[in-house]
């Protein structure tokens, strides 16, 4: 039930036969959260400050959203209750000048950490948004193609947040890390869009599912023959666990 701080624990994995536990099939029994937004009774909640539509794609289980306006950011989340946490989730920009990415620790419309990519610097960026005040903390040059999709990953610890970018096929492509002590008790998570120079657009971005899982710190590692895997650095994606 637990690995205890700075120990090891022998797991052993059996395969064949009958499996005892076929209710871990579904990943809503293995994450604090996760929405693959195939569900239409499942909420997130828009803190938008612009004229923004959050529509739930139930037959391609995608997170879609379009905007109307020329100004604000918008913004979804789920408060899952915990803000020490990993968040991972696949999404894609469908115009070359959308800025697009996730929020981590969002409170409200003007409190979060942003993960965001950048046209008008052709940069992904960690953010920071303290009662209205906006702030950019770290910022890595990268190219990024339009229409494919890319897997984000984030770690929250206290003030330690760190951003990995992967490509489709988890090969990482950028990372980030920041230091930043406010918002540490925050506990949404969620998504974020906006246009630069005042754009609009139908289906500027959208995300393939979430999934938010508790994180400690140090974080626990698996050792094999001959390796050590990190669980803080990699991306699960739950179709392949």
């Amino acid at each position: 039930p637990s690995i205890p701080k700075n120990s090891t624990v022998v797991i052993n994995l059996n395969y064949g036969g009958t499996n005892p536990y076929p209710s871990y099939h579904n990943p809503k029994n293995v994450f604090v959260f996760f929405d693959h937004f195939d569900d239409p009774t499942e909420t997130m909640t828009s803190i938008s400050t612009g004229t923004c539509t959050w529509t739930r794609d139930i037959a391609n289980s995608i997170m879609t959203v379009s905007r109307s306006s020329t100004s604000g950011d918008c913004l979804i989340m789920k408060d899952c209750g915990i803000s020490n946490a990993k968040v991972s989730v696949r999404a894609r920009q469908n115009y070359s000048n959308i800025f697009f990415g996730l929020i981590g620790r969002a409170l409200n419309s003007i409190n979060w950490i942003q993960y965001l990519w950048r046209p008008d610097y052709v940069a992904w960026t960690i953010n920071k948004n303290v009662n209205g005040s906006w702030s950019e903390v770290v910022r890595v040059s990268a190219s990024l193609t339009t229409g494919a999709w890319y897997r984000l990953f984030t770690t929250l610890y206290s003030s330690s947040i760190k951003f990995f970018i992967y490509k489709d096929d988890f090969t990482l492509d950028k990372s980030l890390n920041a230091t930043i002590t406010e918002l540490v008790n925050n506990t949404g998570y969620g998504f974020n869009a906006g246009p630069p120079s005042g754009y609009t657009g139908t289906n500027i971005a959208d995300y393939d599912y979430i999934a938010v899982a508790k994180h400690i710190d140090p974080d626990p590692a698996v050792v094999g023959e001959n390796q050590l895997l990190s669980l803080g650095s990699v991306y699960y994606d739950y179709q392949e666990t």
